[in-house]
């Protein structure tokens, strides 16, 4: 099979946002579920009811 030349840029790219993923992921474990501050909620009449909790939100510097 032949492997086609890719440009160095897209390739470079693609390292980023493999590089860039799991940073994204550990700072999303630790940050709060809303990026506002929200009271939670109750919603049972729906066919999968929920309850997500409250959230204090995310710190200035996590949303900058």
């Amino acid at each position: 099979m032949v492997r086609p030349d890719f440009p160095a840029a897209l390739l470079a790219a693609q390292q980023e946002l493999h590089e860039t993923t799991p940073a994204r992921s550990t700072l999303y474990d630790r940050l709060p579920r809303s990026v506002e501050a929200h009271g939670g909620f109750k919603d049972p009449d729906i066919w999968r009811p929920r309850e997500p909790p409250a959230s204090e939100g995310w710190p200035q510097e996590d949303q900058a």
